[in-house]
């Protein structure tokens, strides 16, 4: 579902200083304000301190309402953190704002999944661009006493994409080339290849059925991690999933399995099961390590967010 922007009234804008391509913060704020003028314009600049503690970025994104255009300048993890505590506001209006990320990272798969790859100039963006409901995916984890429920926008990974992304995280190689696209592509291809030669299979139970795979992906727009493109439809509530059950140690055969699976990909509206082994796991880019005996749900959240896309 979508309608014409034409009554937005303010812009926030929330950037993340630690993007690899914070450098365009200016370019787009500058564009900002010469939309929506100074005095209806405002920069919010995340600090570690919001990271840590969310309490002062919640409370400014509970002022936004419907009239309010909350731009984001950061990568996936930056935009679904933000997206995270914009859900999580006590406040029912703020949920209603209308949502622009920018590309302000490395991948970039919300950004380029609304409105295509980056543009400098955003200035017809902001006029022609229509409000479109969205529907992220919710997760819940459950170990023992401990429980933790939050939402992804883009996609949701266990196994071997999830272990190659902390071994991107943590490659000081990737790190040393984050600002020089070339060599950072490199680098990161040859990082994912050792990391995928490493990574394990593990184990699930659903419905009293054990299953051993080496990925498992569950998917909500047309695109994940730059390379892949998927059925799914990001306007729509429900995910597409794909299993990988055996291990393609070579990184470009990995790929090339995961690209032709989209068509054999299944469309579902939830998915549930308990991890019998340990395995490492991805959303939108964020990546945690799950203990076995973990109780994992993976829903539509009942609450659409909007986007201000020309794509999606």
């Amino acid at each position: 579902m979508t309608q014409k922007t034409n009554r937005l009234t303010s812009c926030l804008l929330i950037t993340n200083p630690k993007g690899t391509s914070y450098r365009w913060s200016r370019h787009y704020e500058s564009q900002l304000k010469e939309t929506y003028g100074d005095h209806n314009f405002e920069l919010y600049r995340l600090t570690s301190k919001d990271f840590d503690s969310p309490k002062k970025l919640r409370a400014r994104l509970a002022q936004l309402d419907k009239q309010c255009l909350l731009a984001v300048l950061g990568g996936d993890g930056t935009a679904n953190y933000v997206l995270n505590q914009l859900q999580k506001c006590a406040s029912s209006s703020a949920v209603q704002a209308t949502i622009l990320p920018l590309w302000g990272g490395n991948a970039c798969d919300l950004a380029s999944m609304a409105n295509g790859k980056r543009r400098t100039d955003i200035r017809p963006l902001l006029h022609q661009g229509e409000r479109t409901e969205m529907h992220p995916m919710q997760y819940h984890l459950k170990l023992g006493k401990v429980e933790e429920s939050a939402y992804a926008m883009c996609y949701v990974s266990f196994g071997a994409v999830a272990f190659a992304a902390n071994a991107l995280d943590e490659s000081k190689l990737v790190t040393a080339t984050t600002r020089i696209a070339p060599a950072r592509f490199i680098s990161e291809m040859i990082v994912s290849l050792i990391a995928l030669q490493r990574a394990q299979r593990f184990t699930t139970t659903q419905t009293n059925q054990e299953t051993t795979m080496y990925d498992l992906l569950l998917v909500n727009g047309p695109r994940m991690a730059k390379v892949y493109r998927t059925p799914a439809d990001l306007t729509k509530p429900g995910f597409v999933e794909v299993r990988v059950l055996r291990k393609y140690p070579v990184l470009f055969t990995h790929l090339a399995h995961l690209t032709r699976s989209w068509v054999k990909g299944s469309t579902v509206k939830d998915r549930s099961f308990r991890l019998e082994s340990d395995t490492w796991m991805q959303f939108d880019g964020e990546v945690r390590q799950l203990k076995a005996g973990t109780t994992v749900s993976v829903v539509p959240a009942d609450q659409p967010l909007y986007l201000l896309a020309t794509t999606a």
